[in-house]
């Protein structure tokens, strides 16, 4: 995923406003558990793109893995 992670950065720095690319880097921070970062990057996709069904399964993923782990 780290790697994933640095070619889809590096696309982005041609096409910024790809909603999939901002997706795709949402993805590769989750699987890295960079949850936050994943959060700001499915956020910017759906930002880019209201209707991209990807992001928002993976937003609603996110947000469901935050309602199980244990406060703290």
């Amino acid at each position: 995923y780290r790697e994933a992670l640095d070619l889809y950065r590096a696309h982005l720095e041609t096409d910024p406003d790809s909603p999939q690319i901002h997706s795709n880097i949402g993805a590769a921070l989750y699987y890295l558990n960079r949850r936050e970062e994943a959060l700001q990057s499915f956020e910017r996709a759906l930002a880019l793109d209201p209707g991209n069904e990807t992001a928002q399964q993976n937003l609603e993923r996110l947000r469901q893995d935050r309602l199980r782990e244990p406060q703290r």
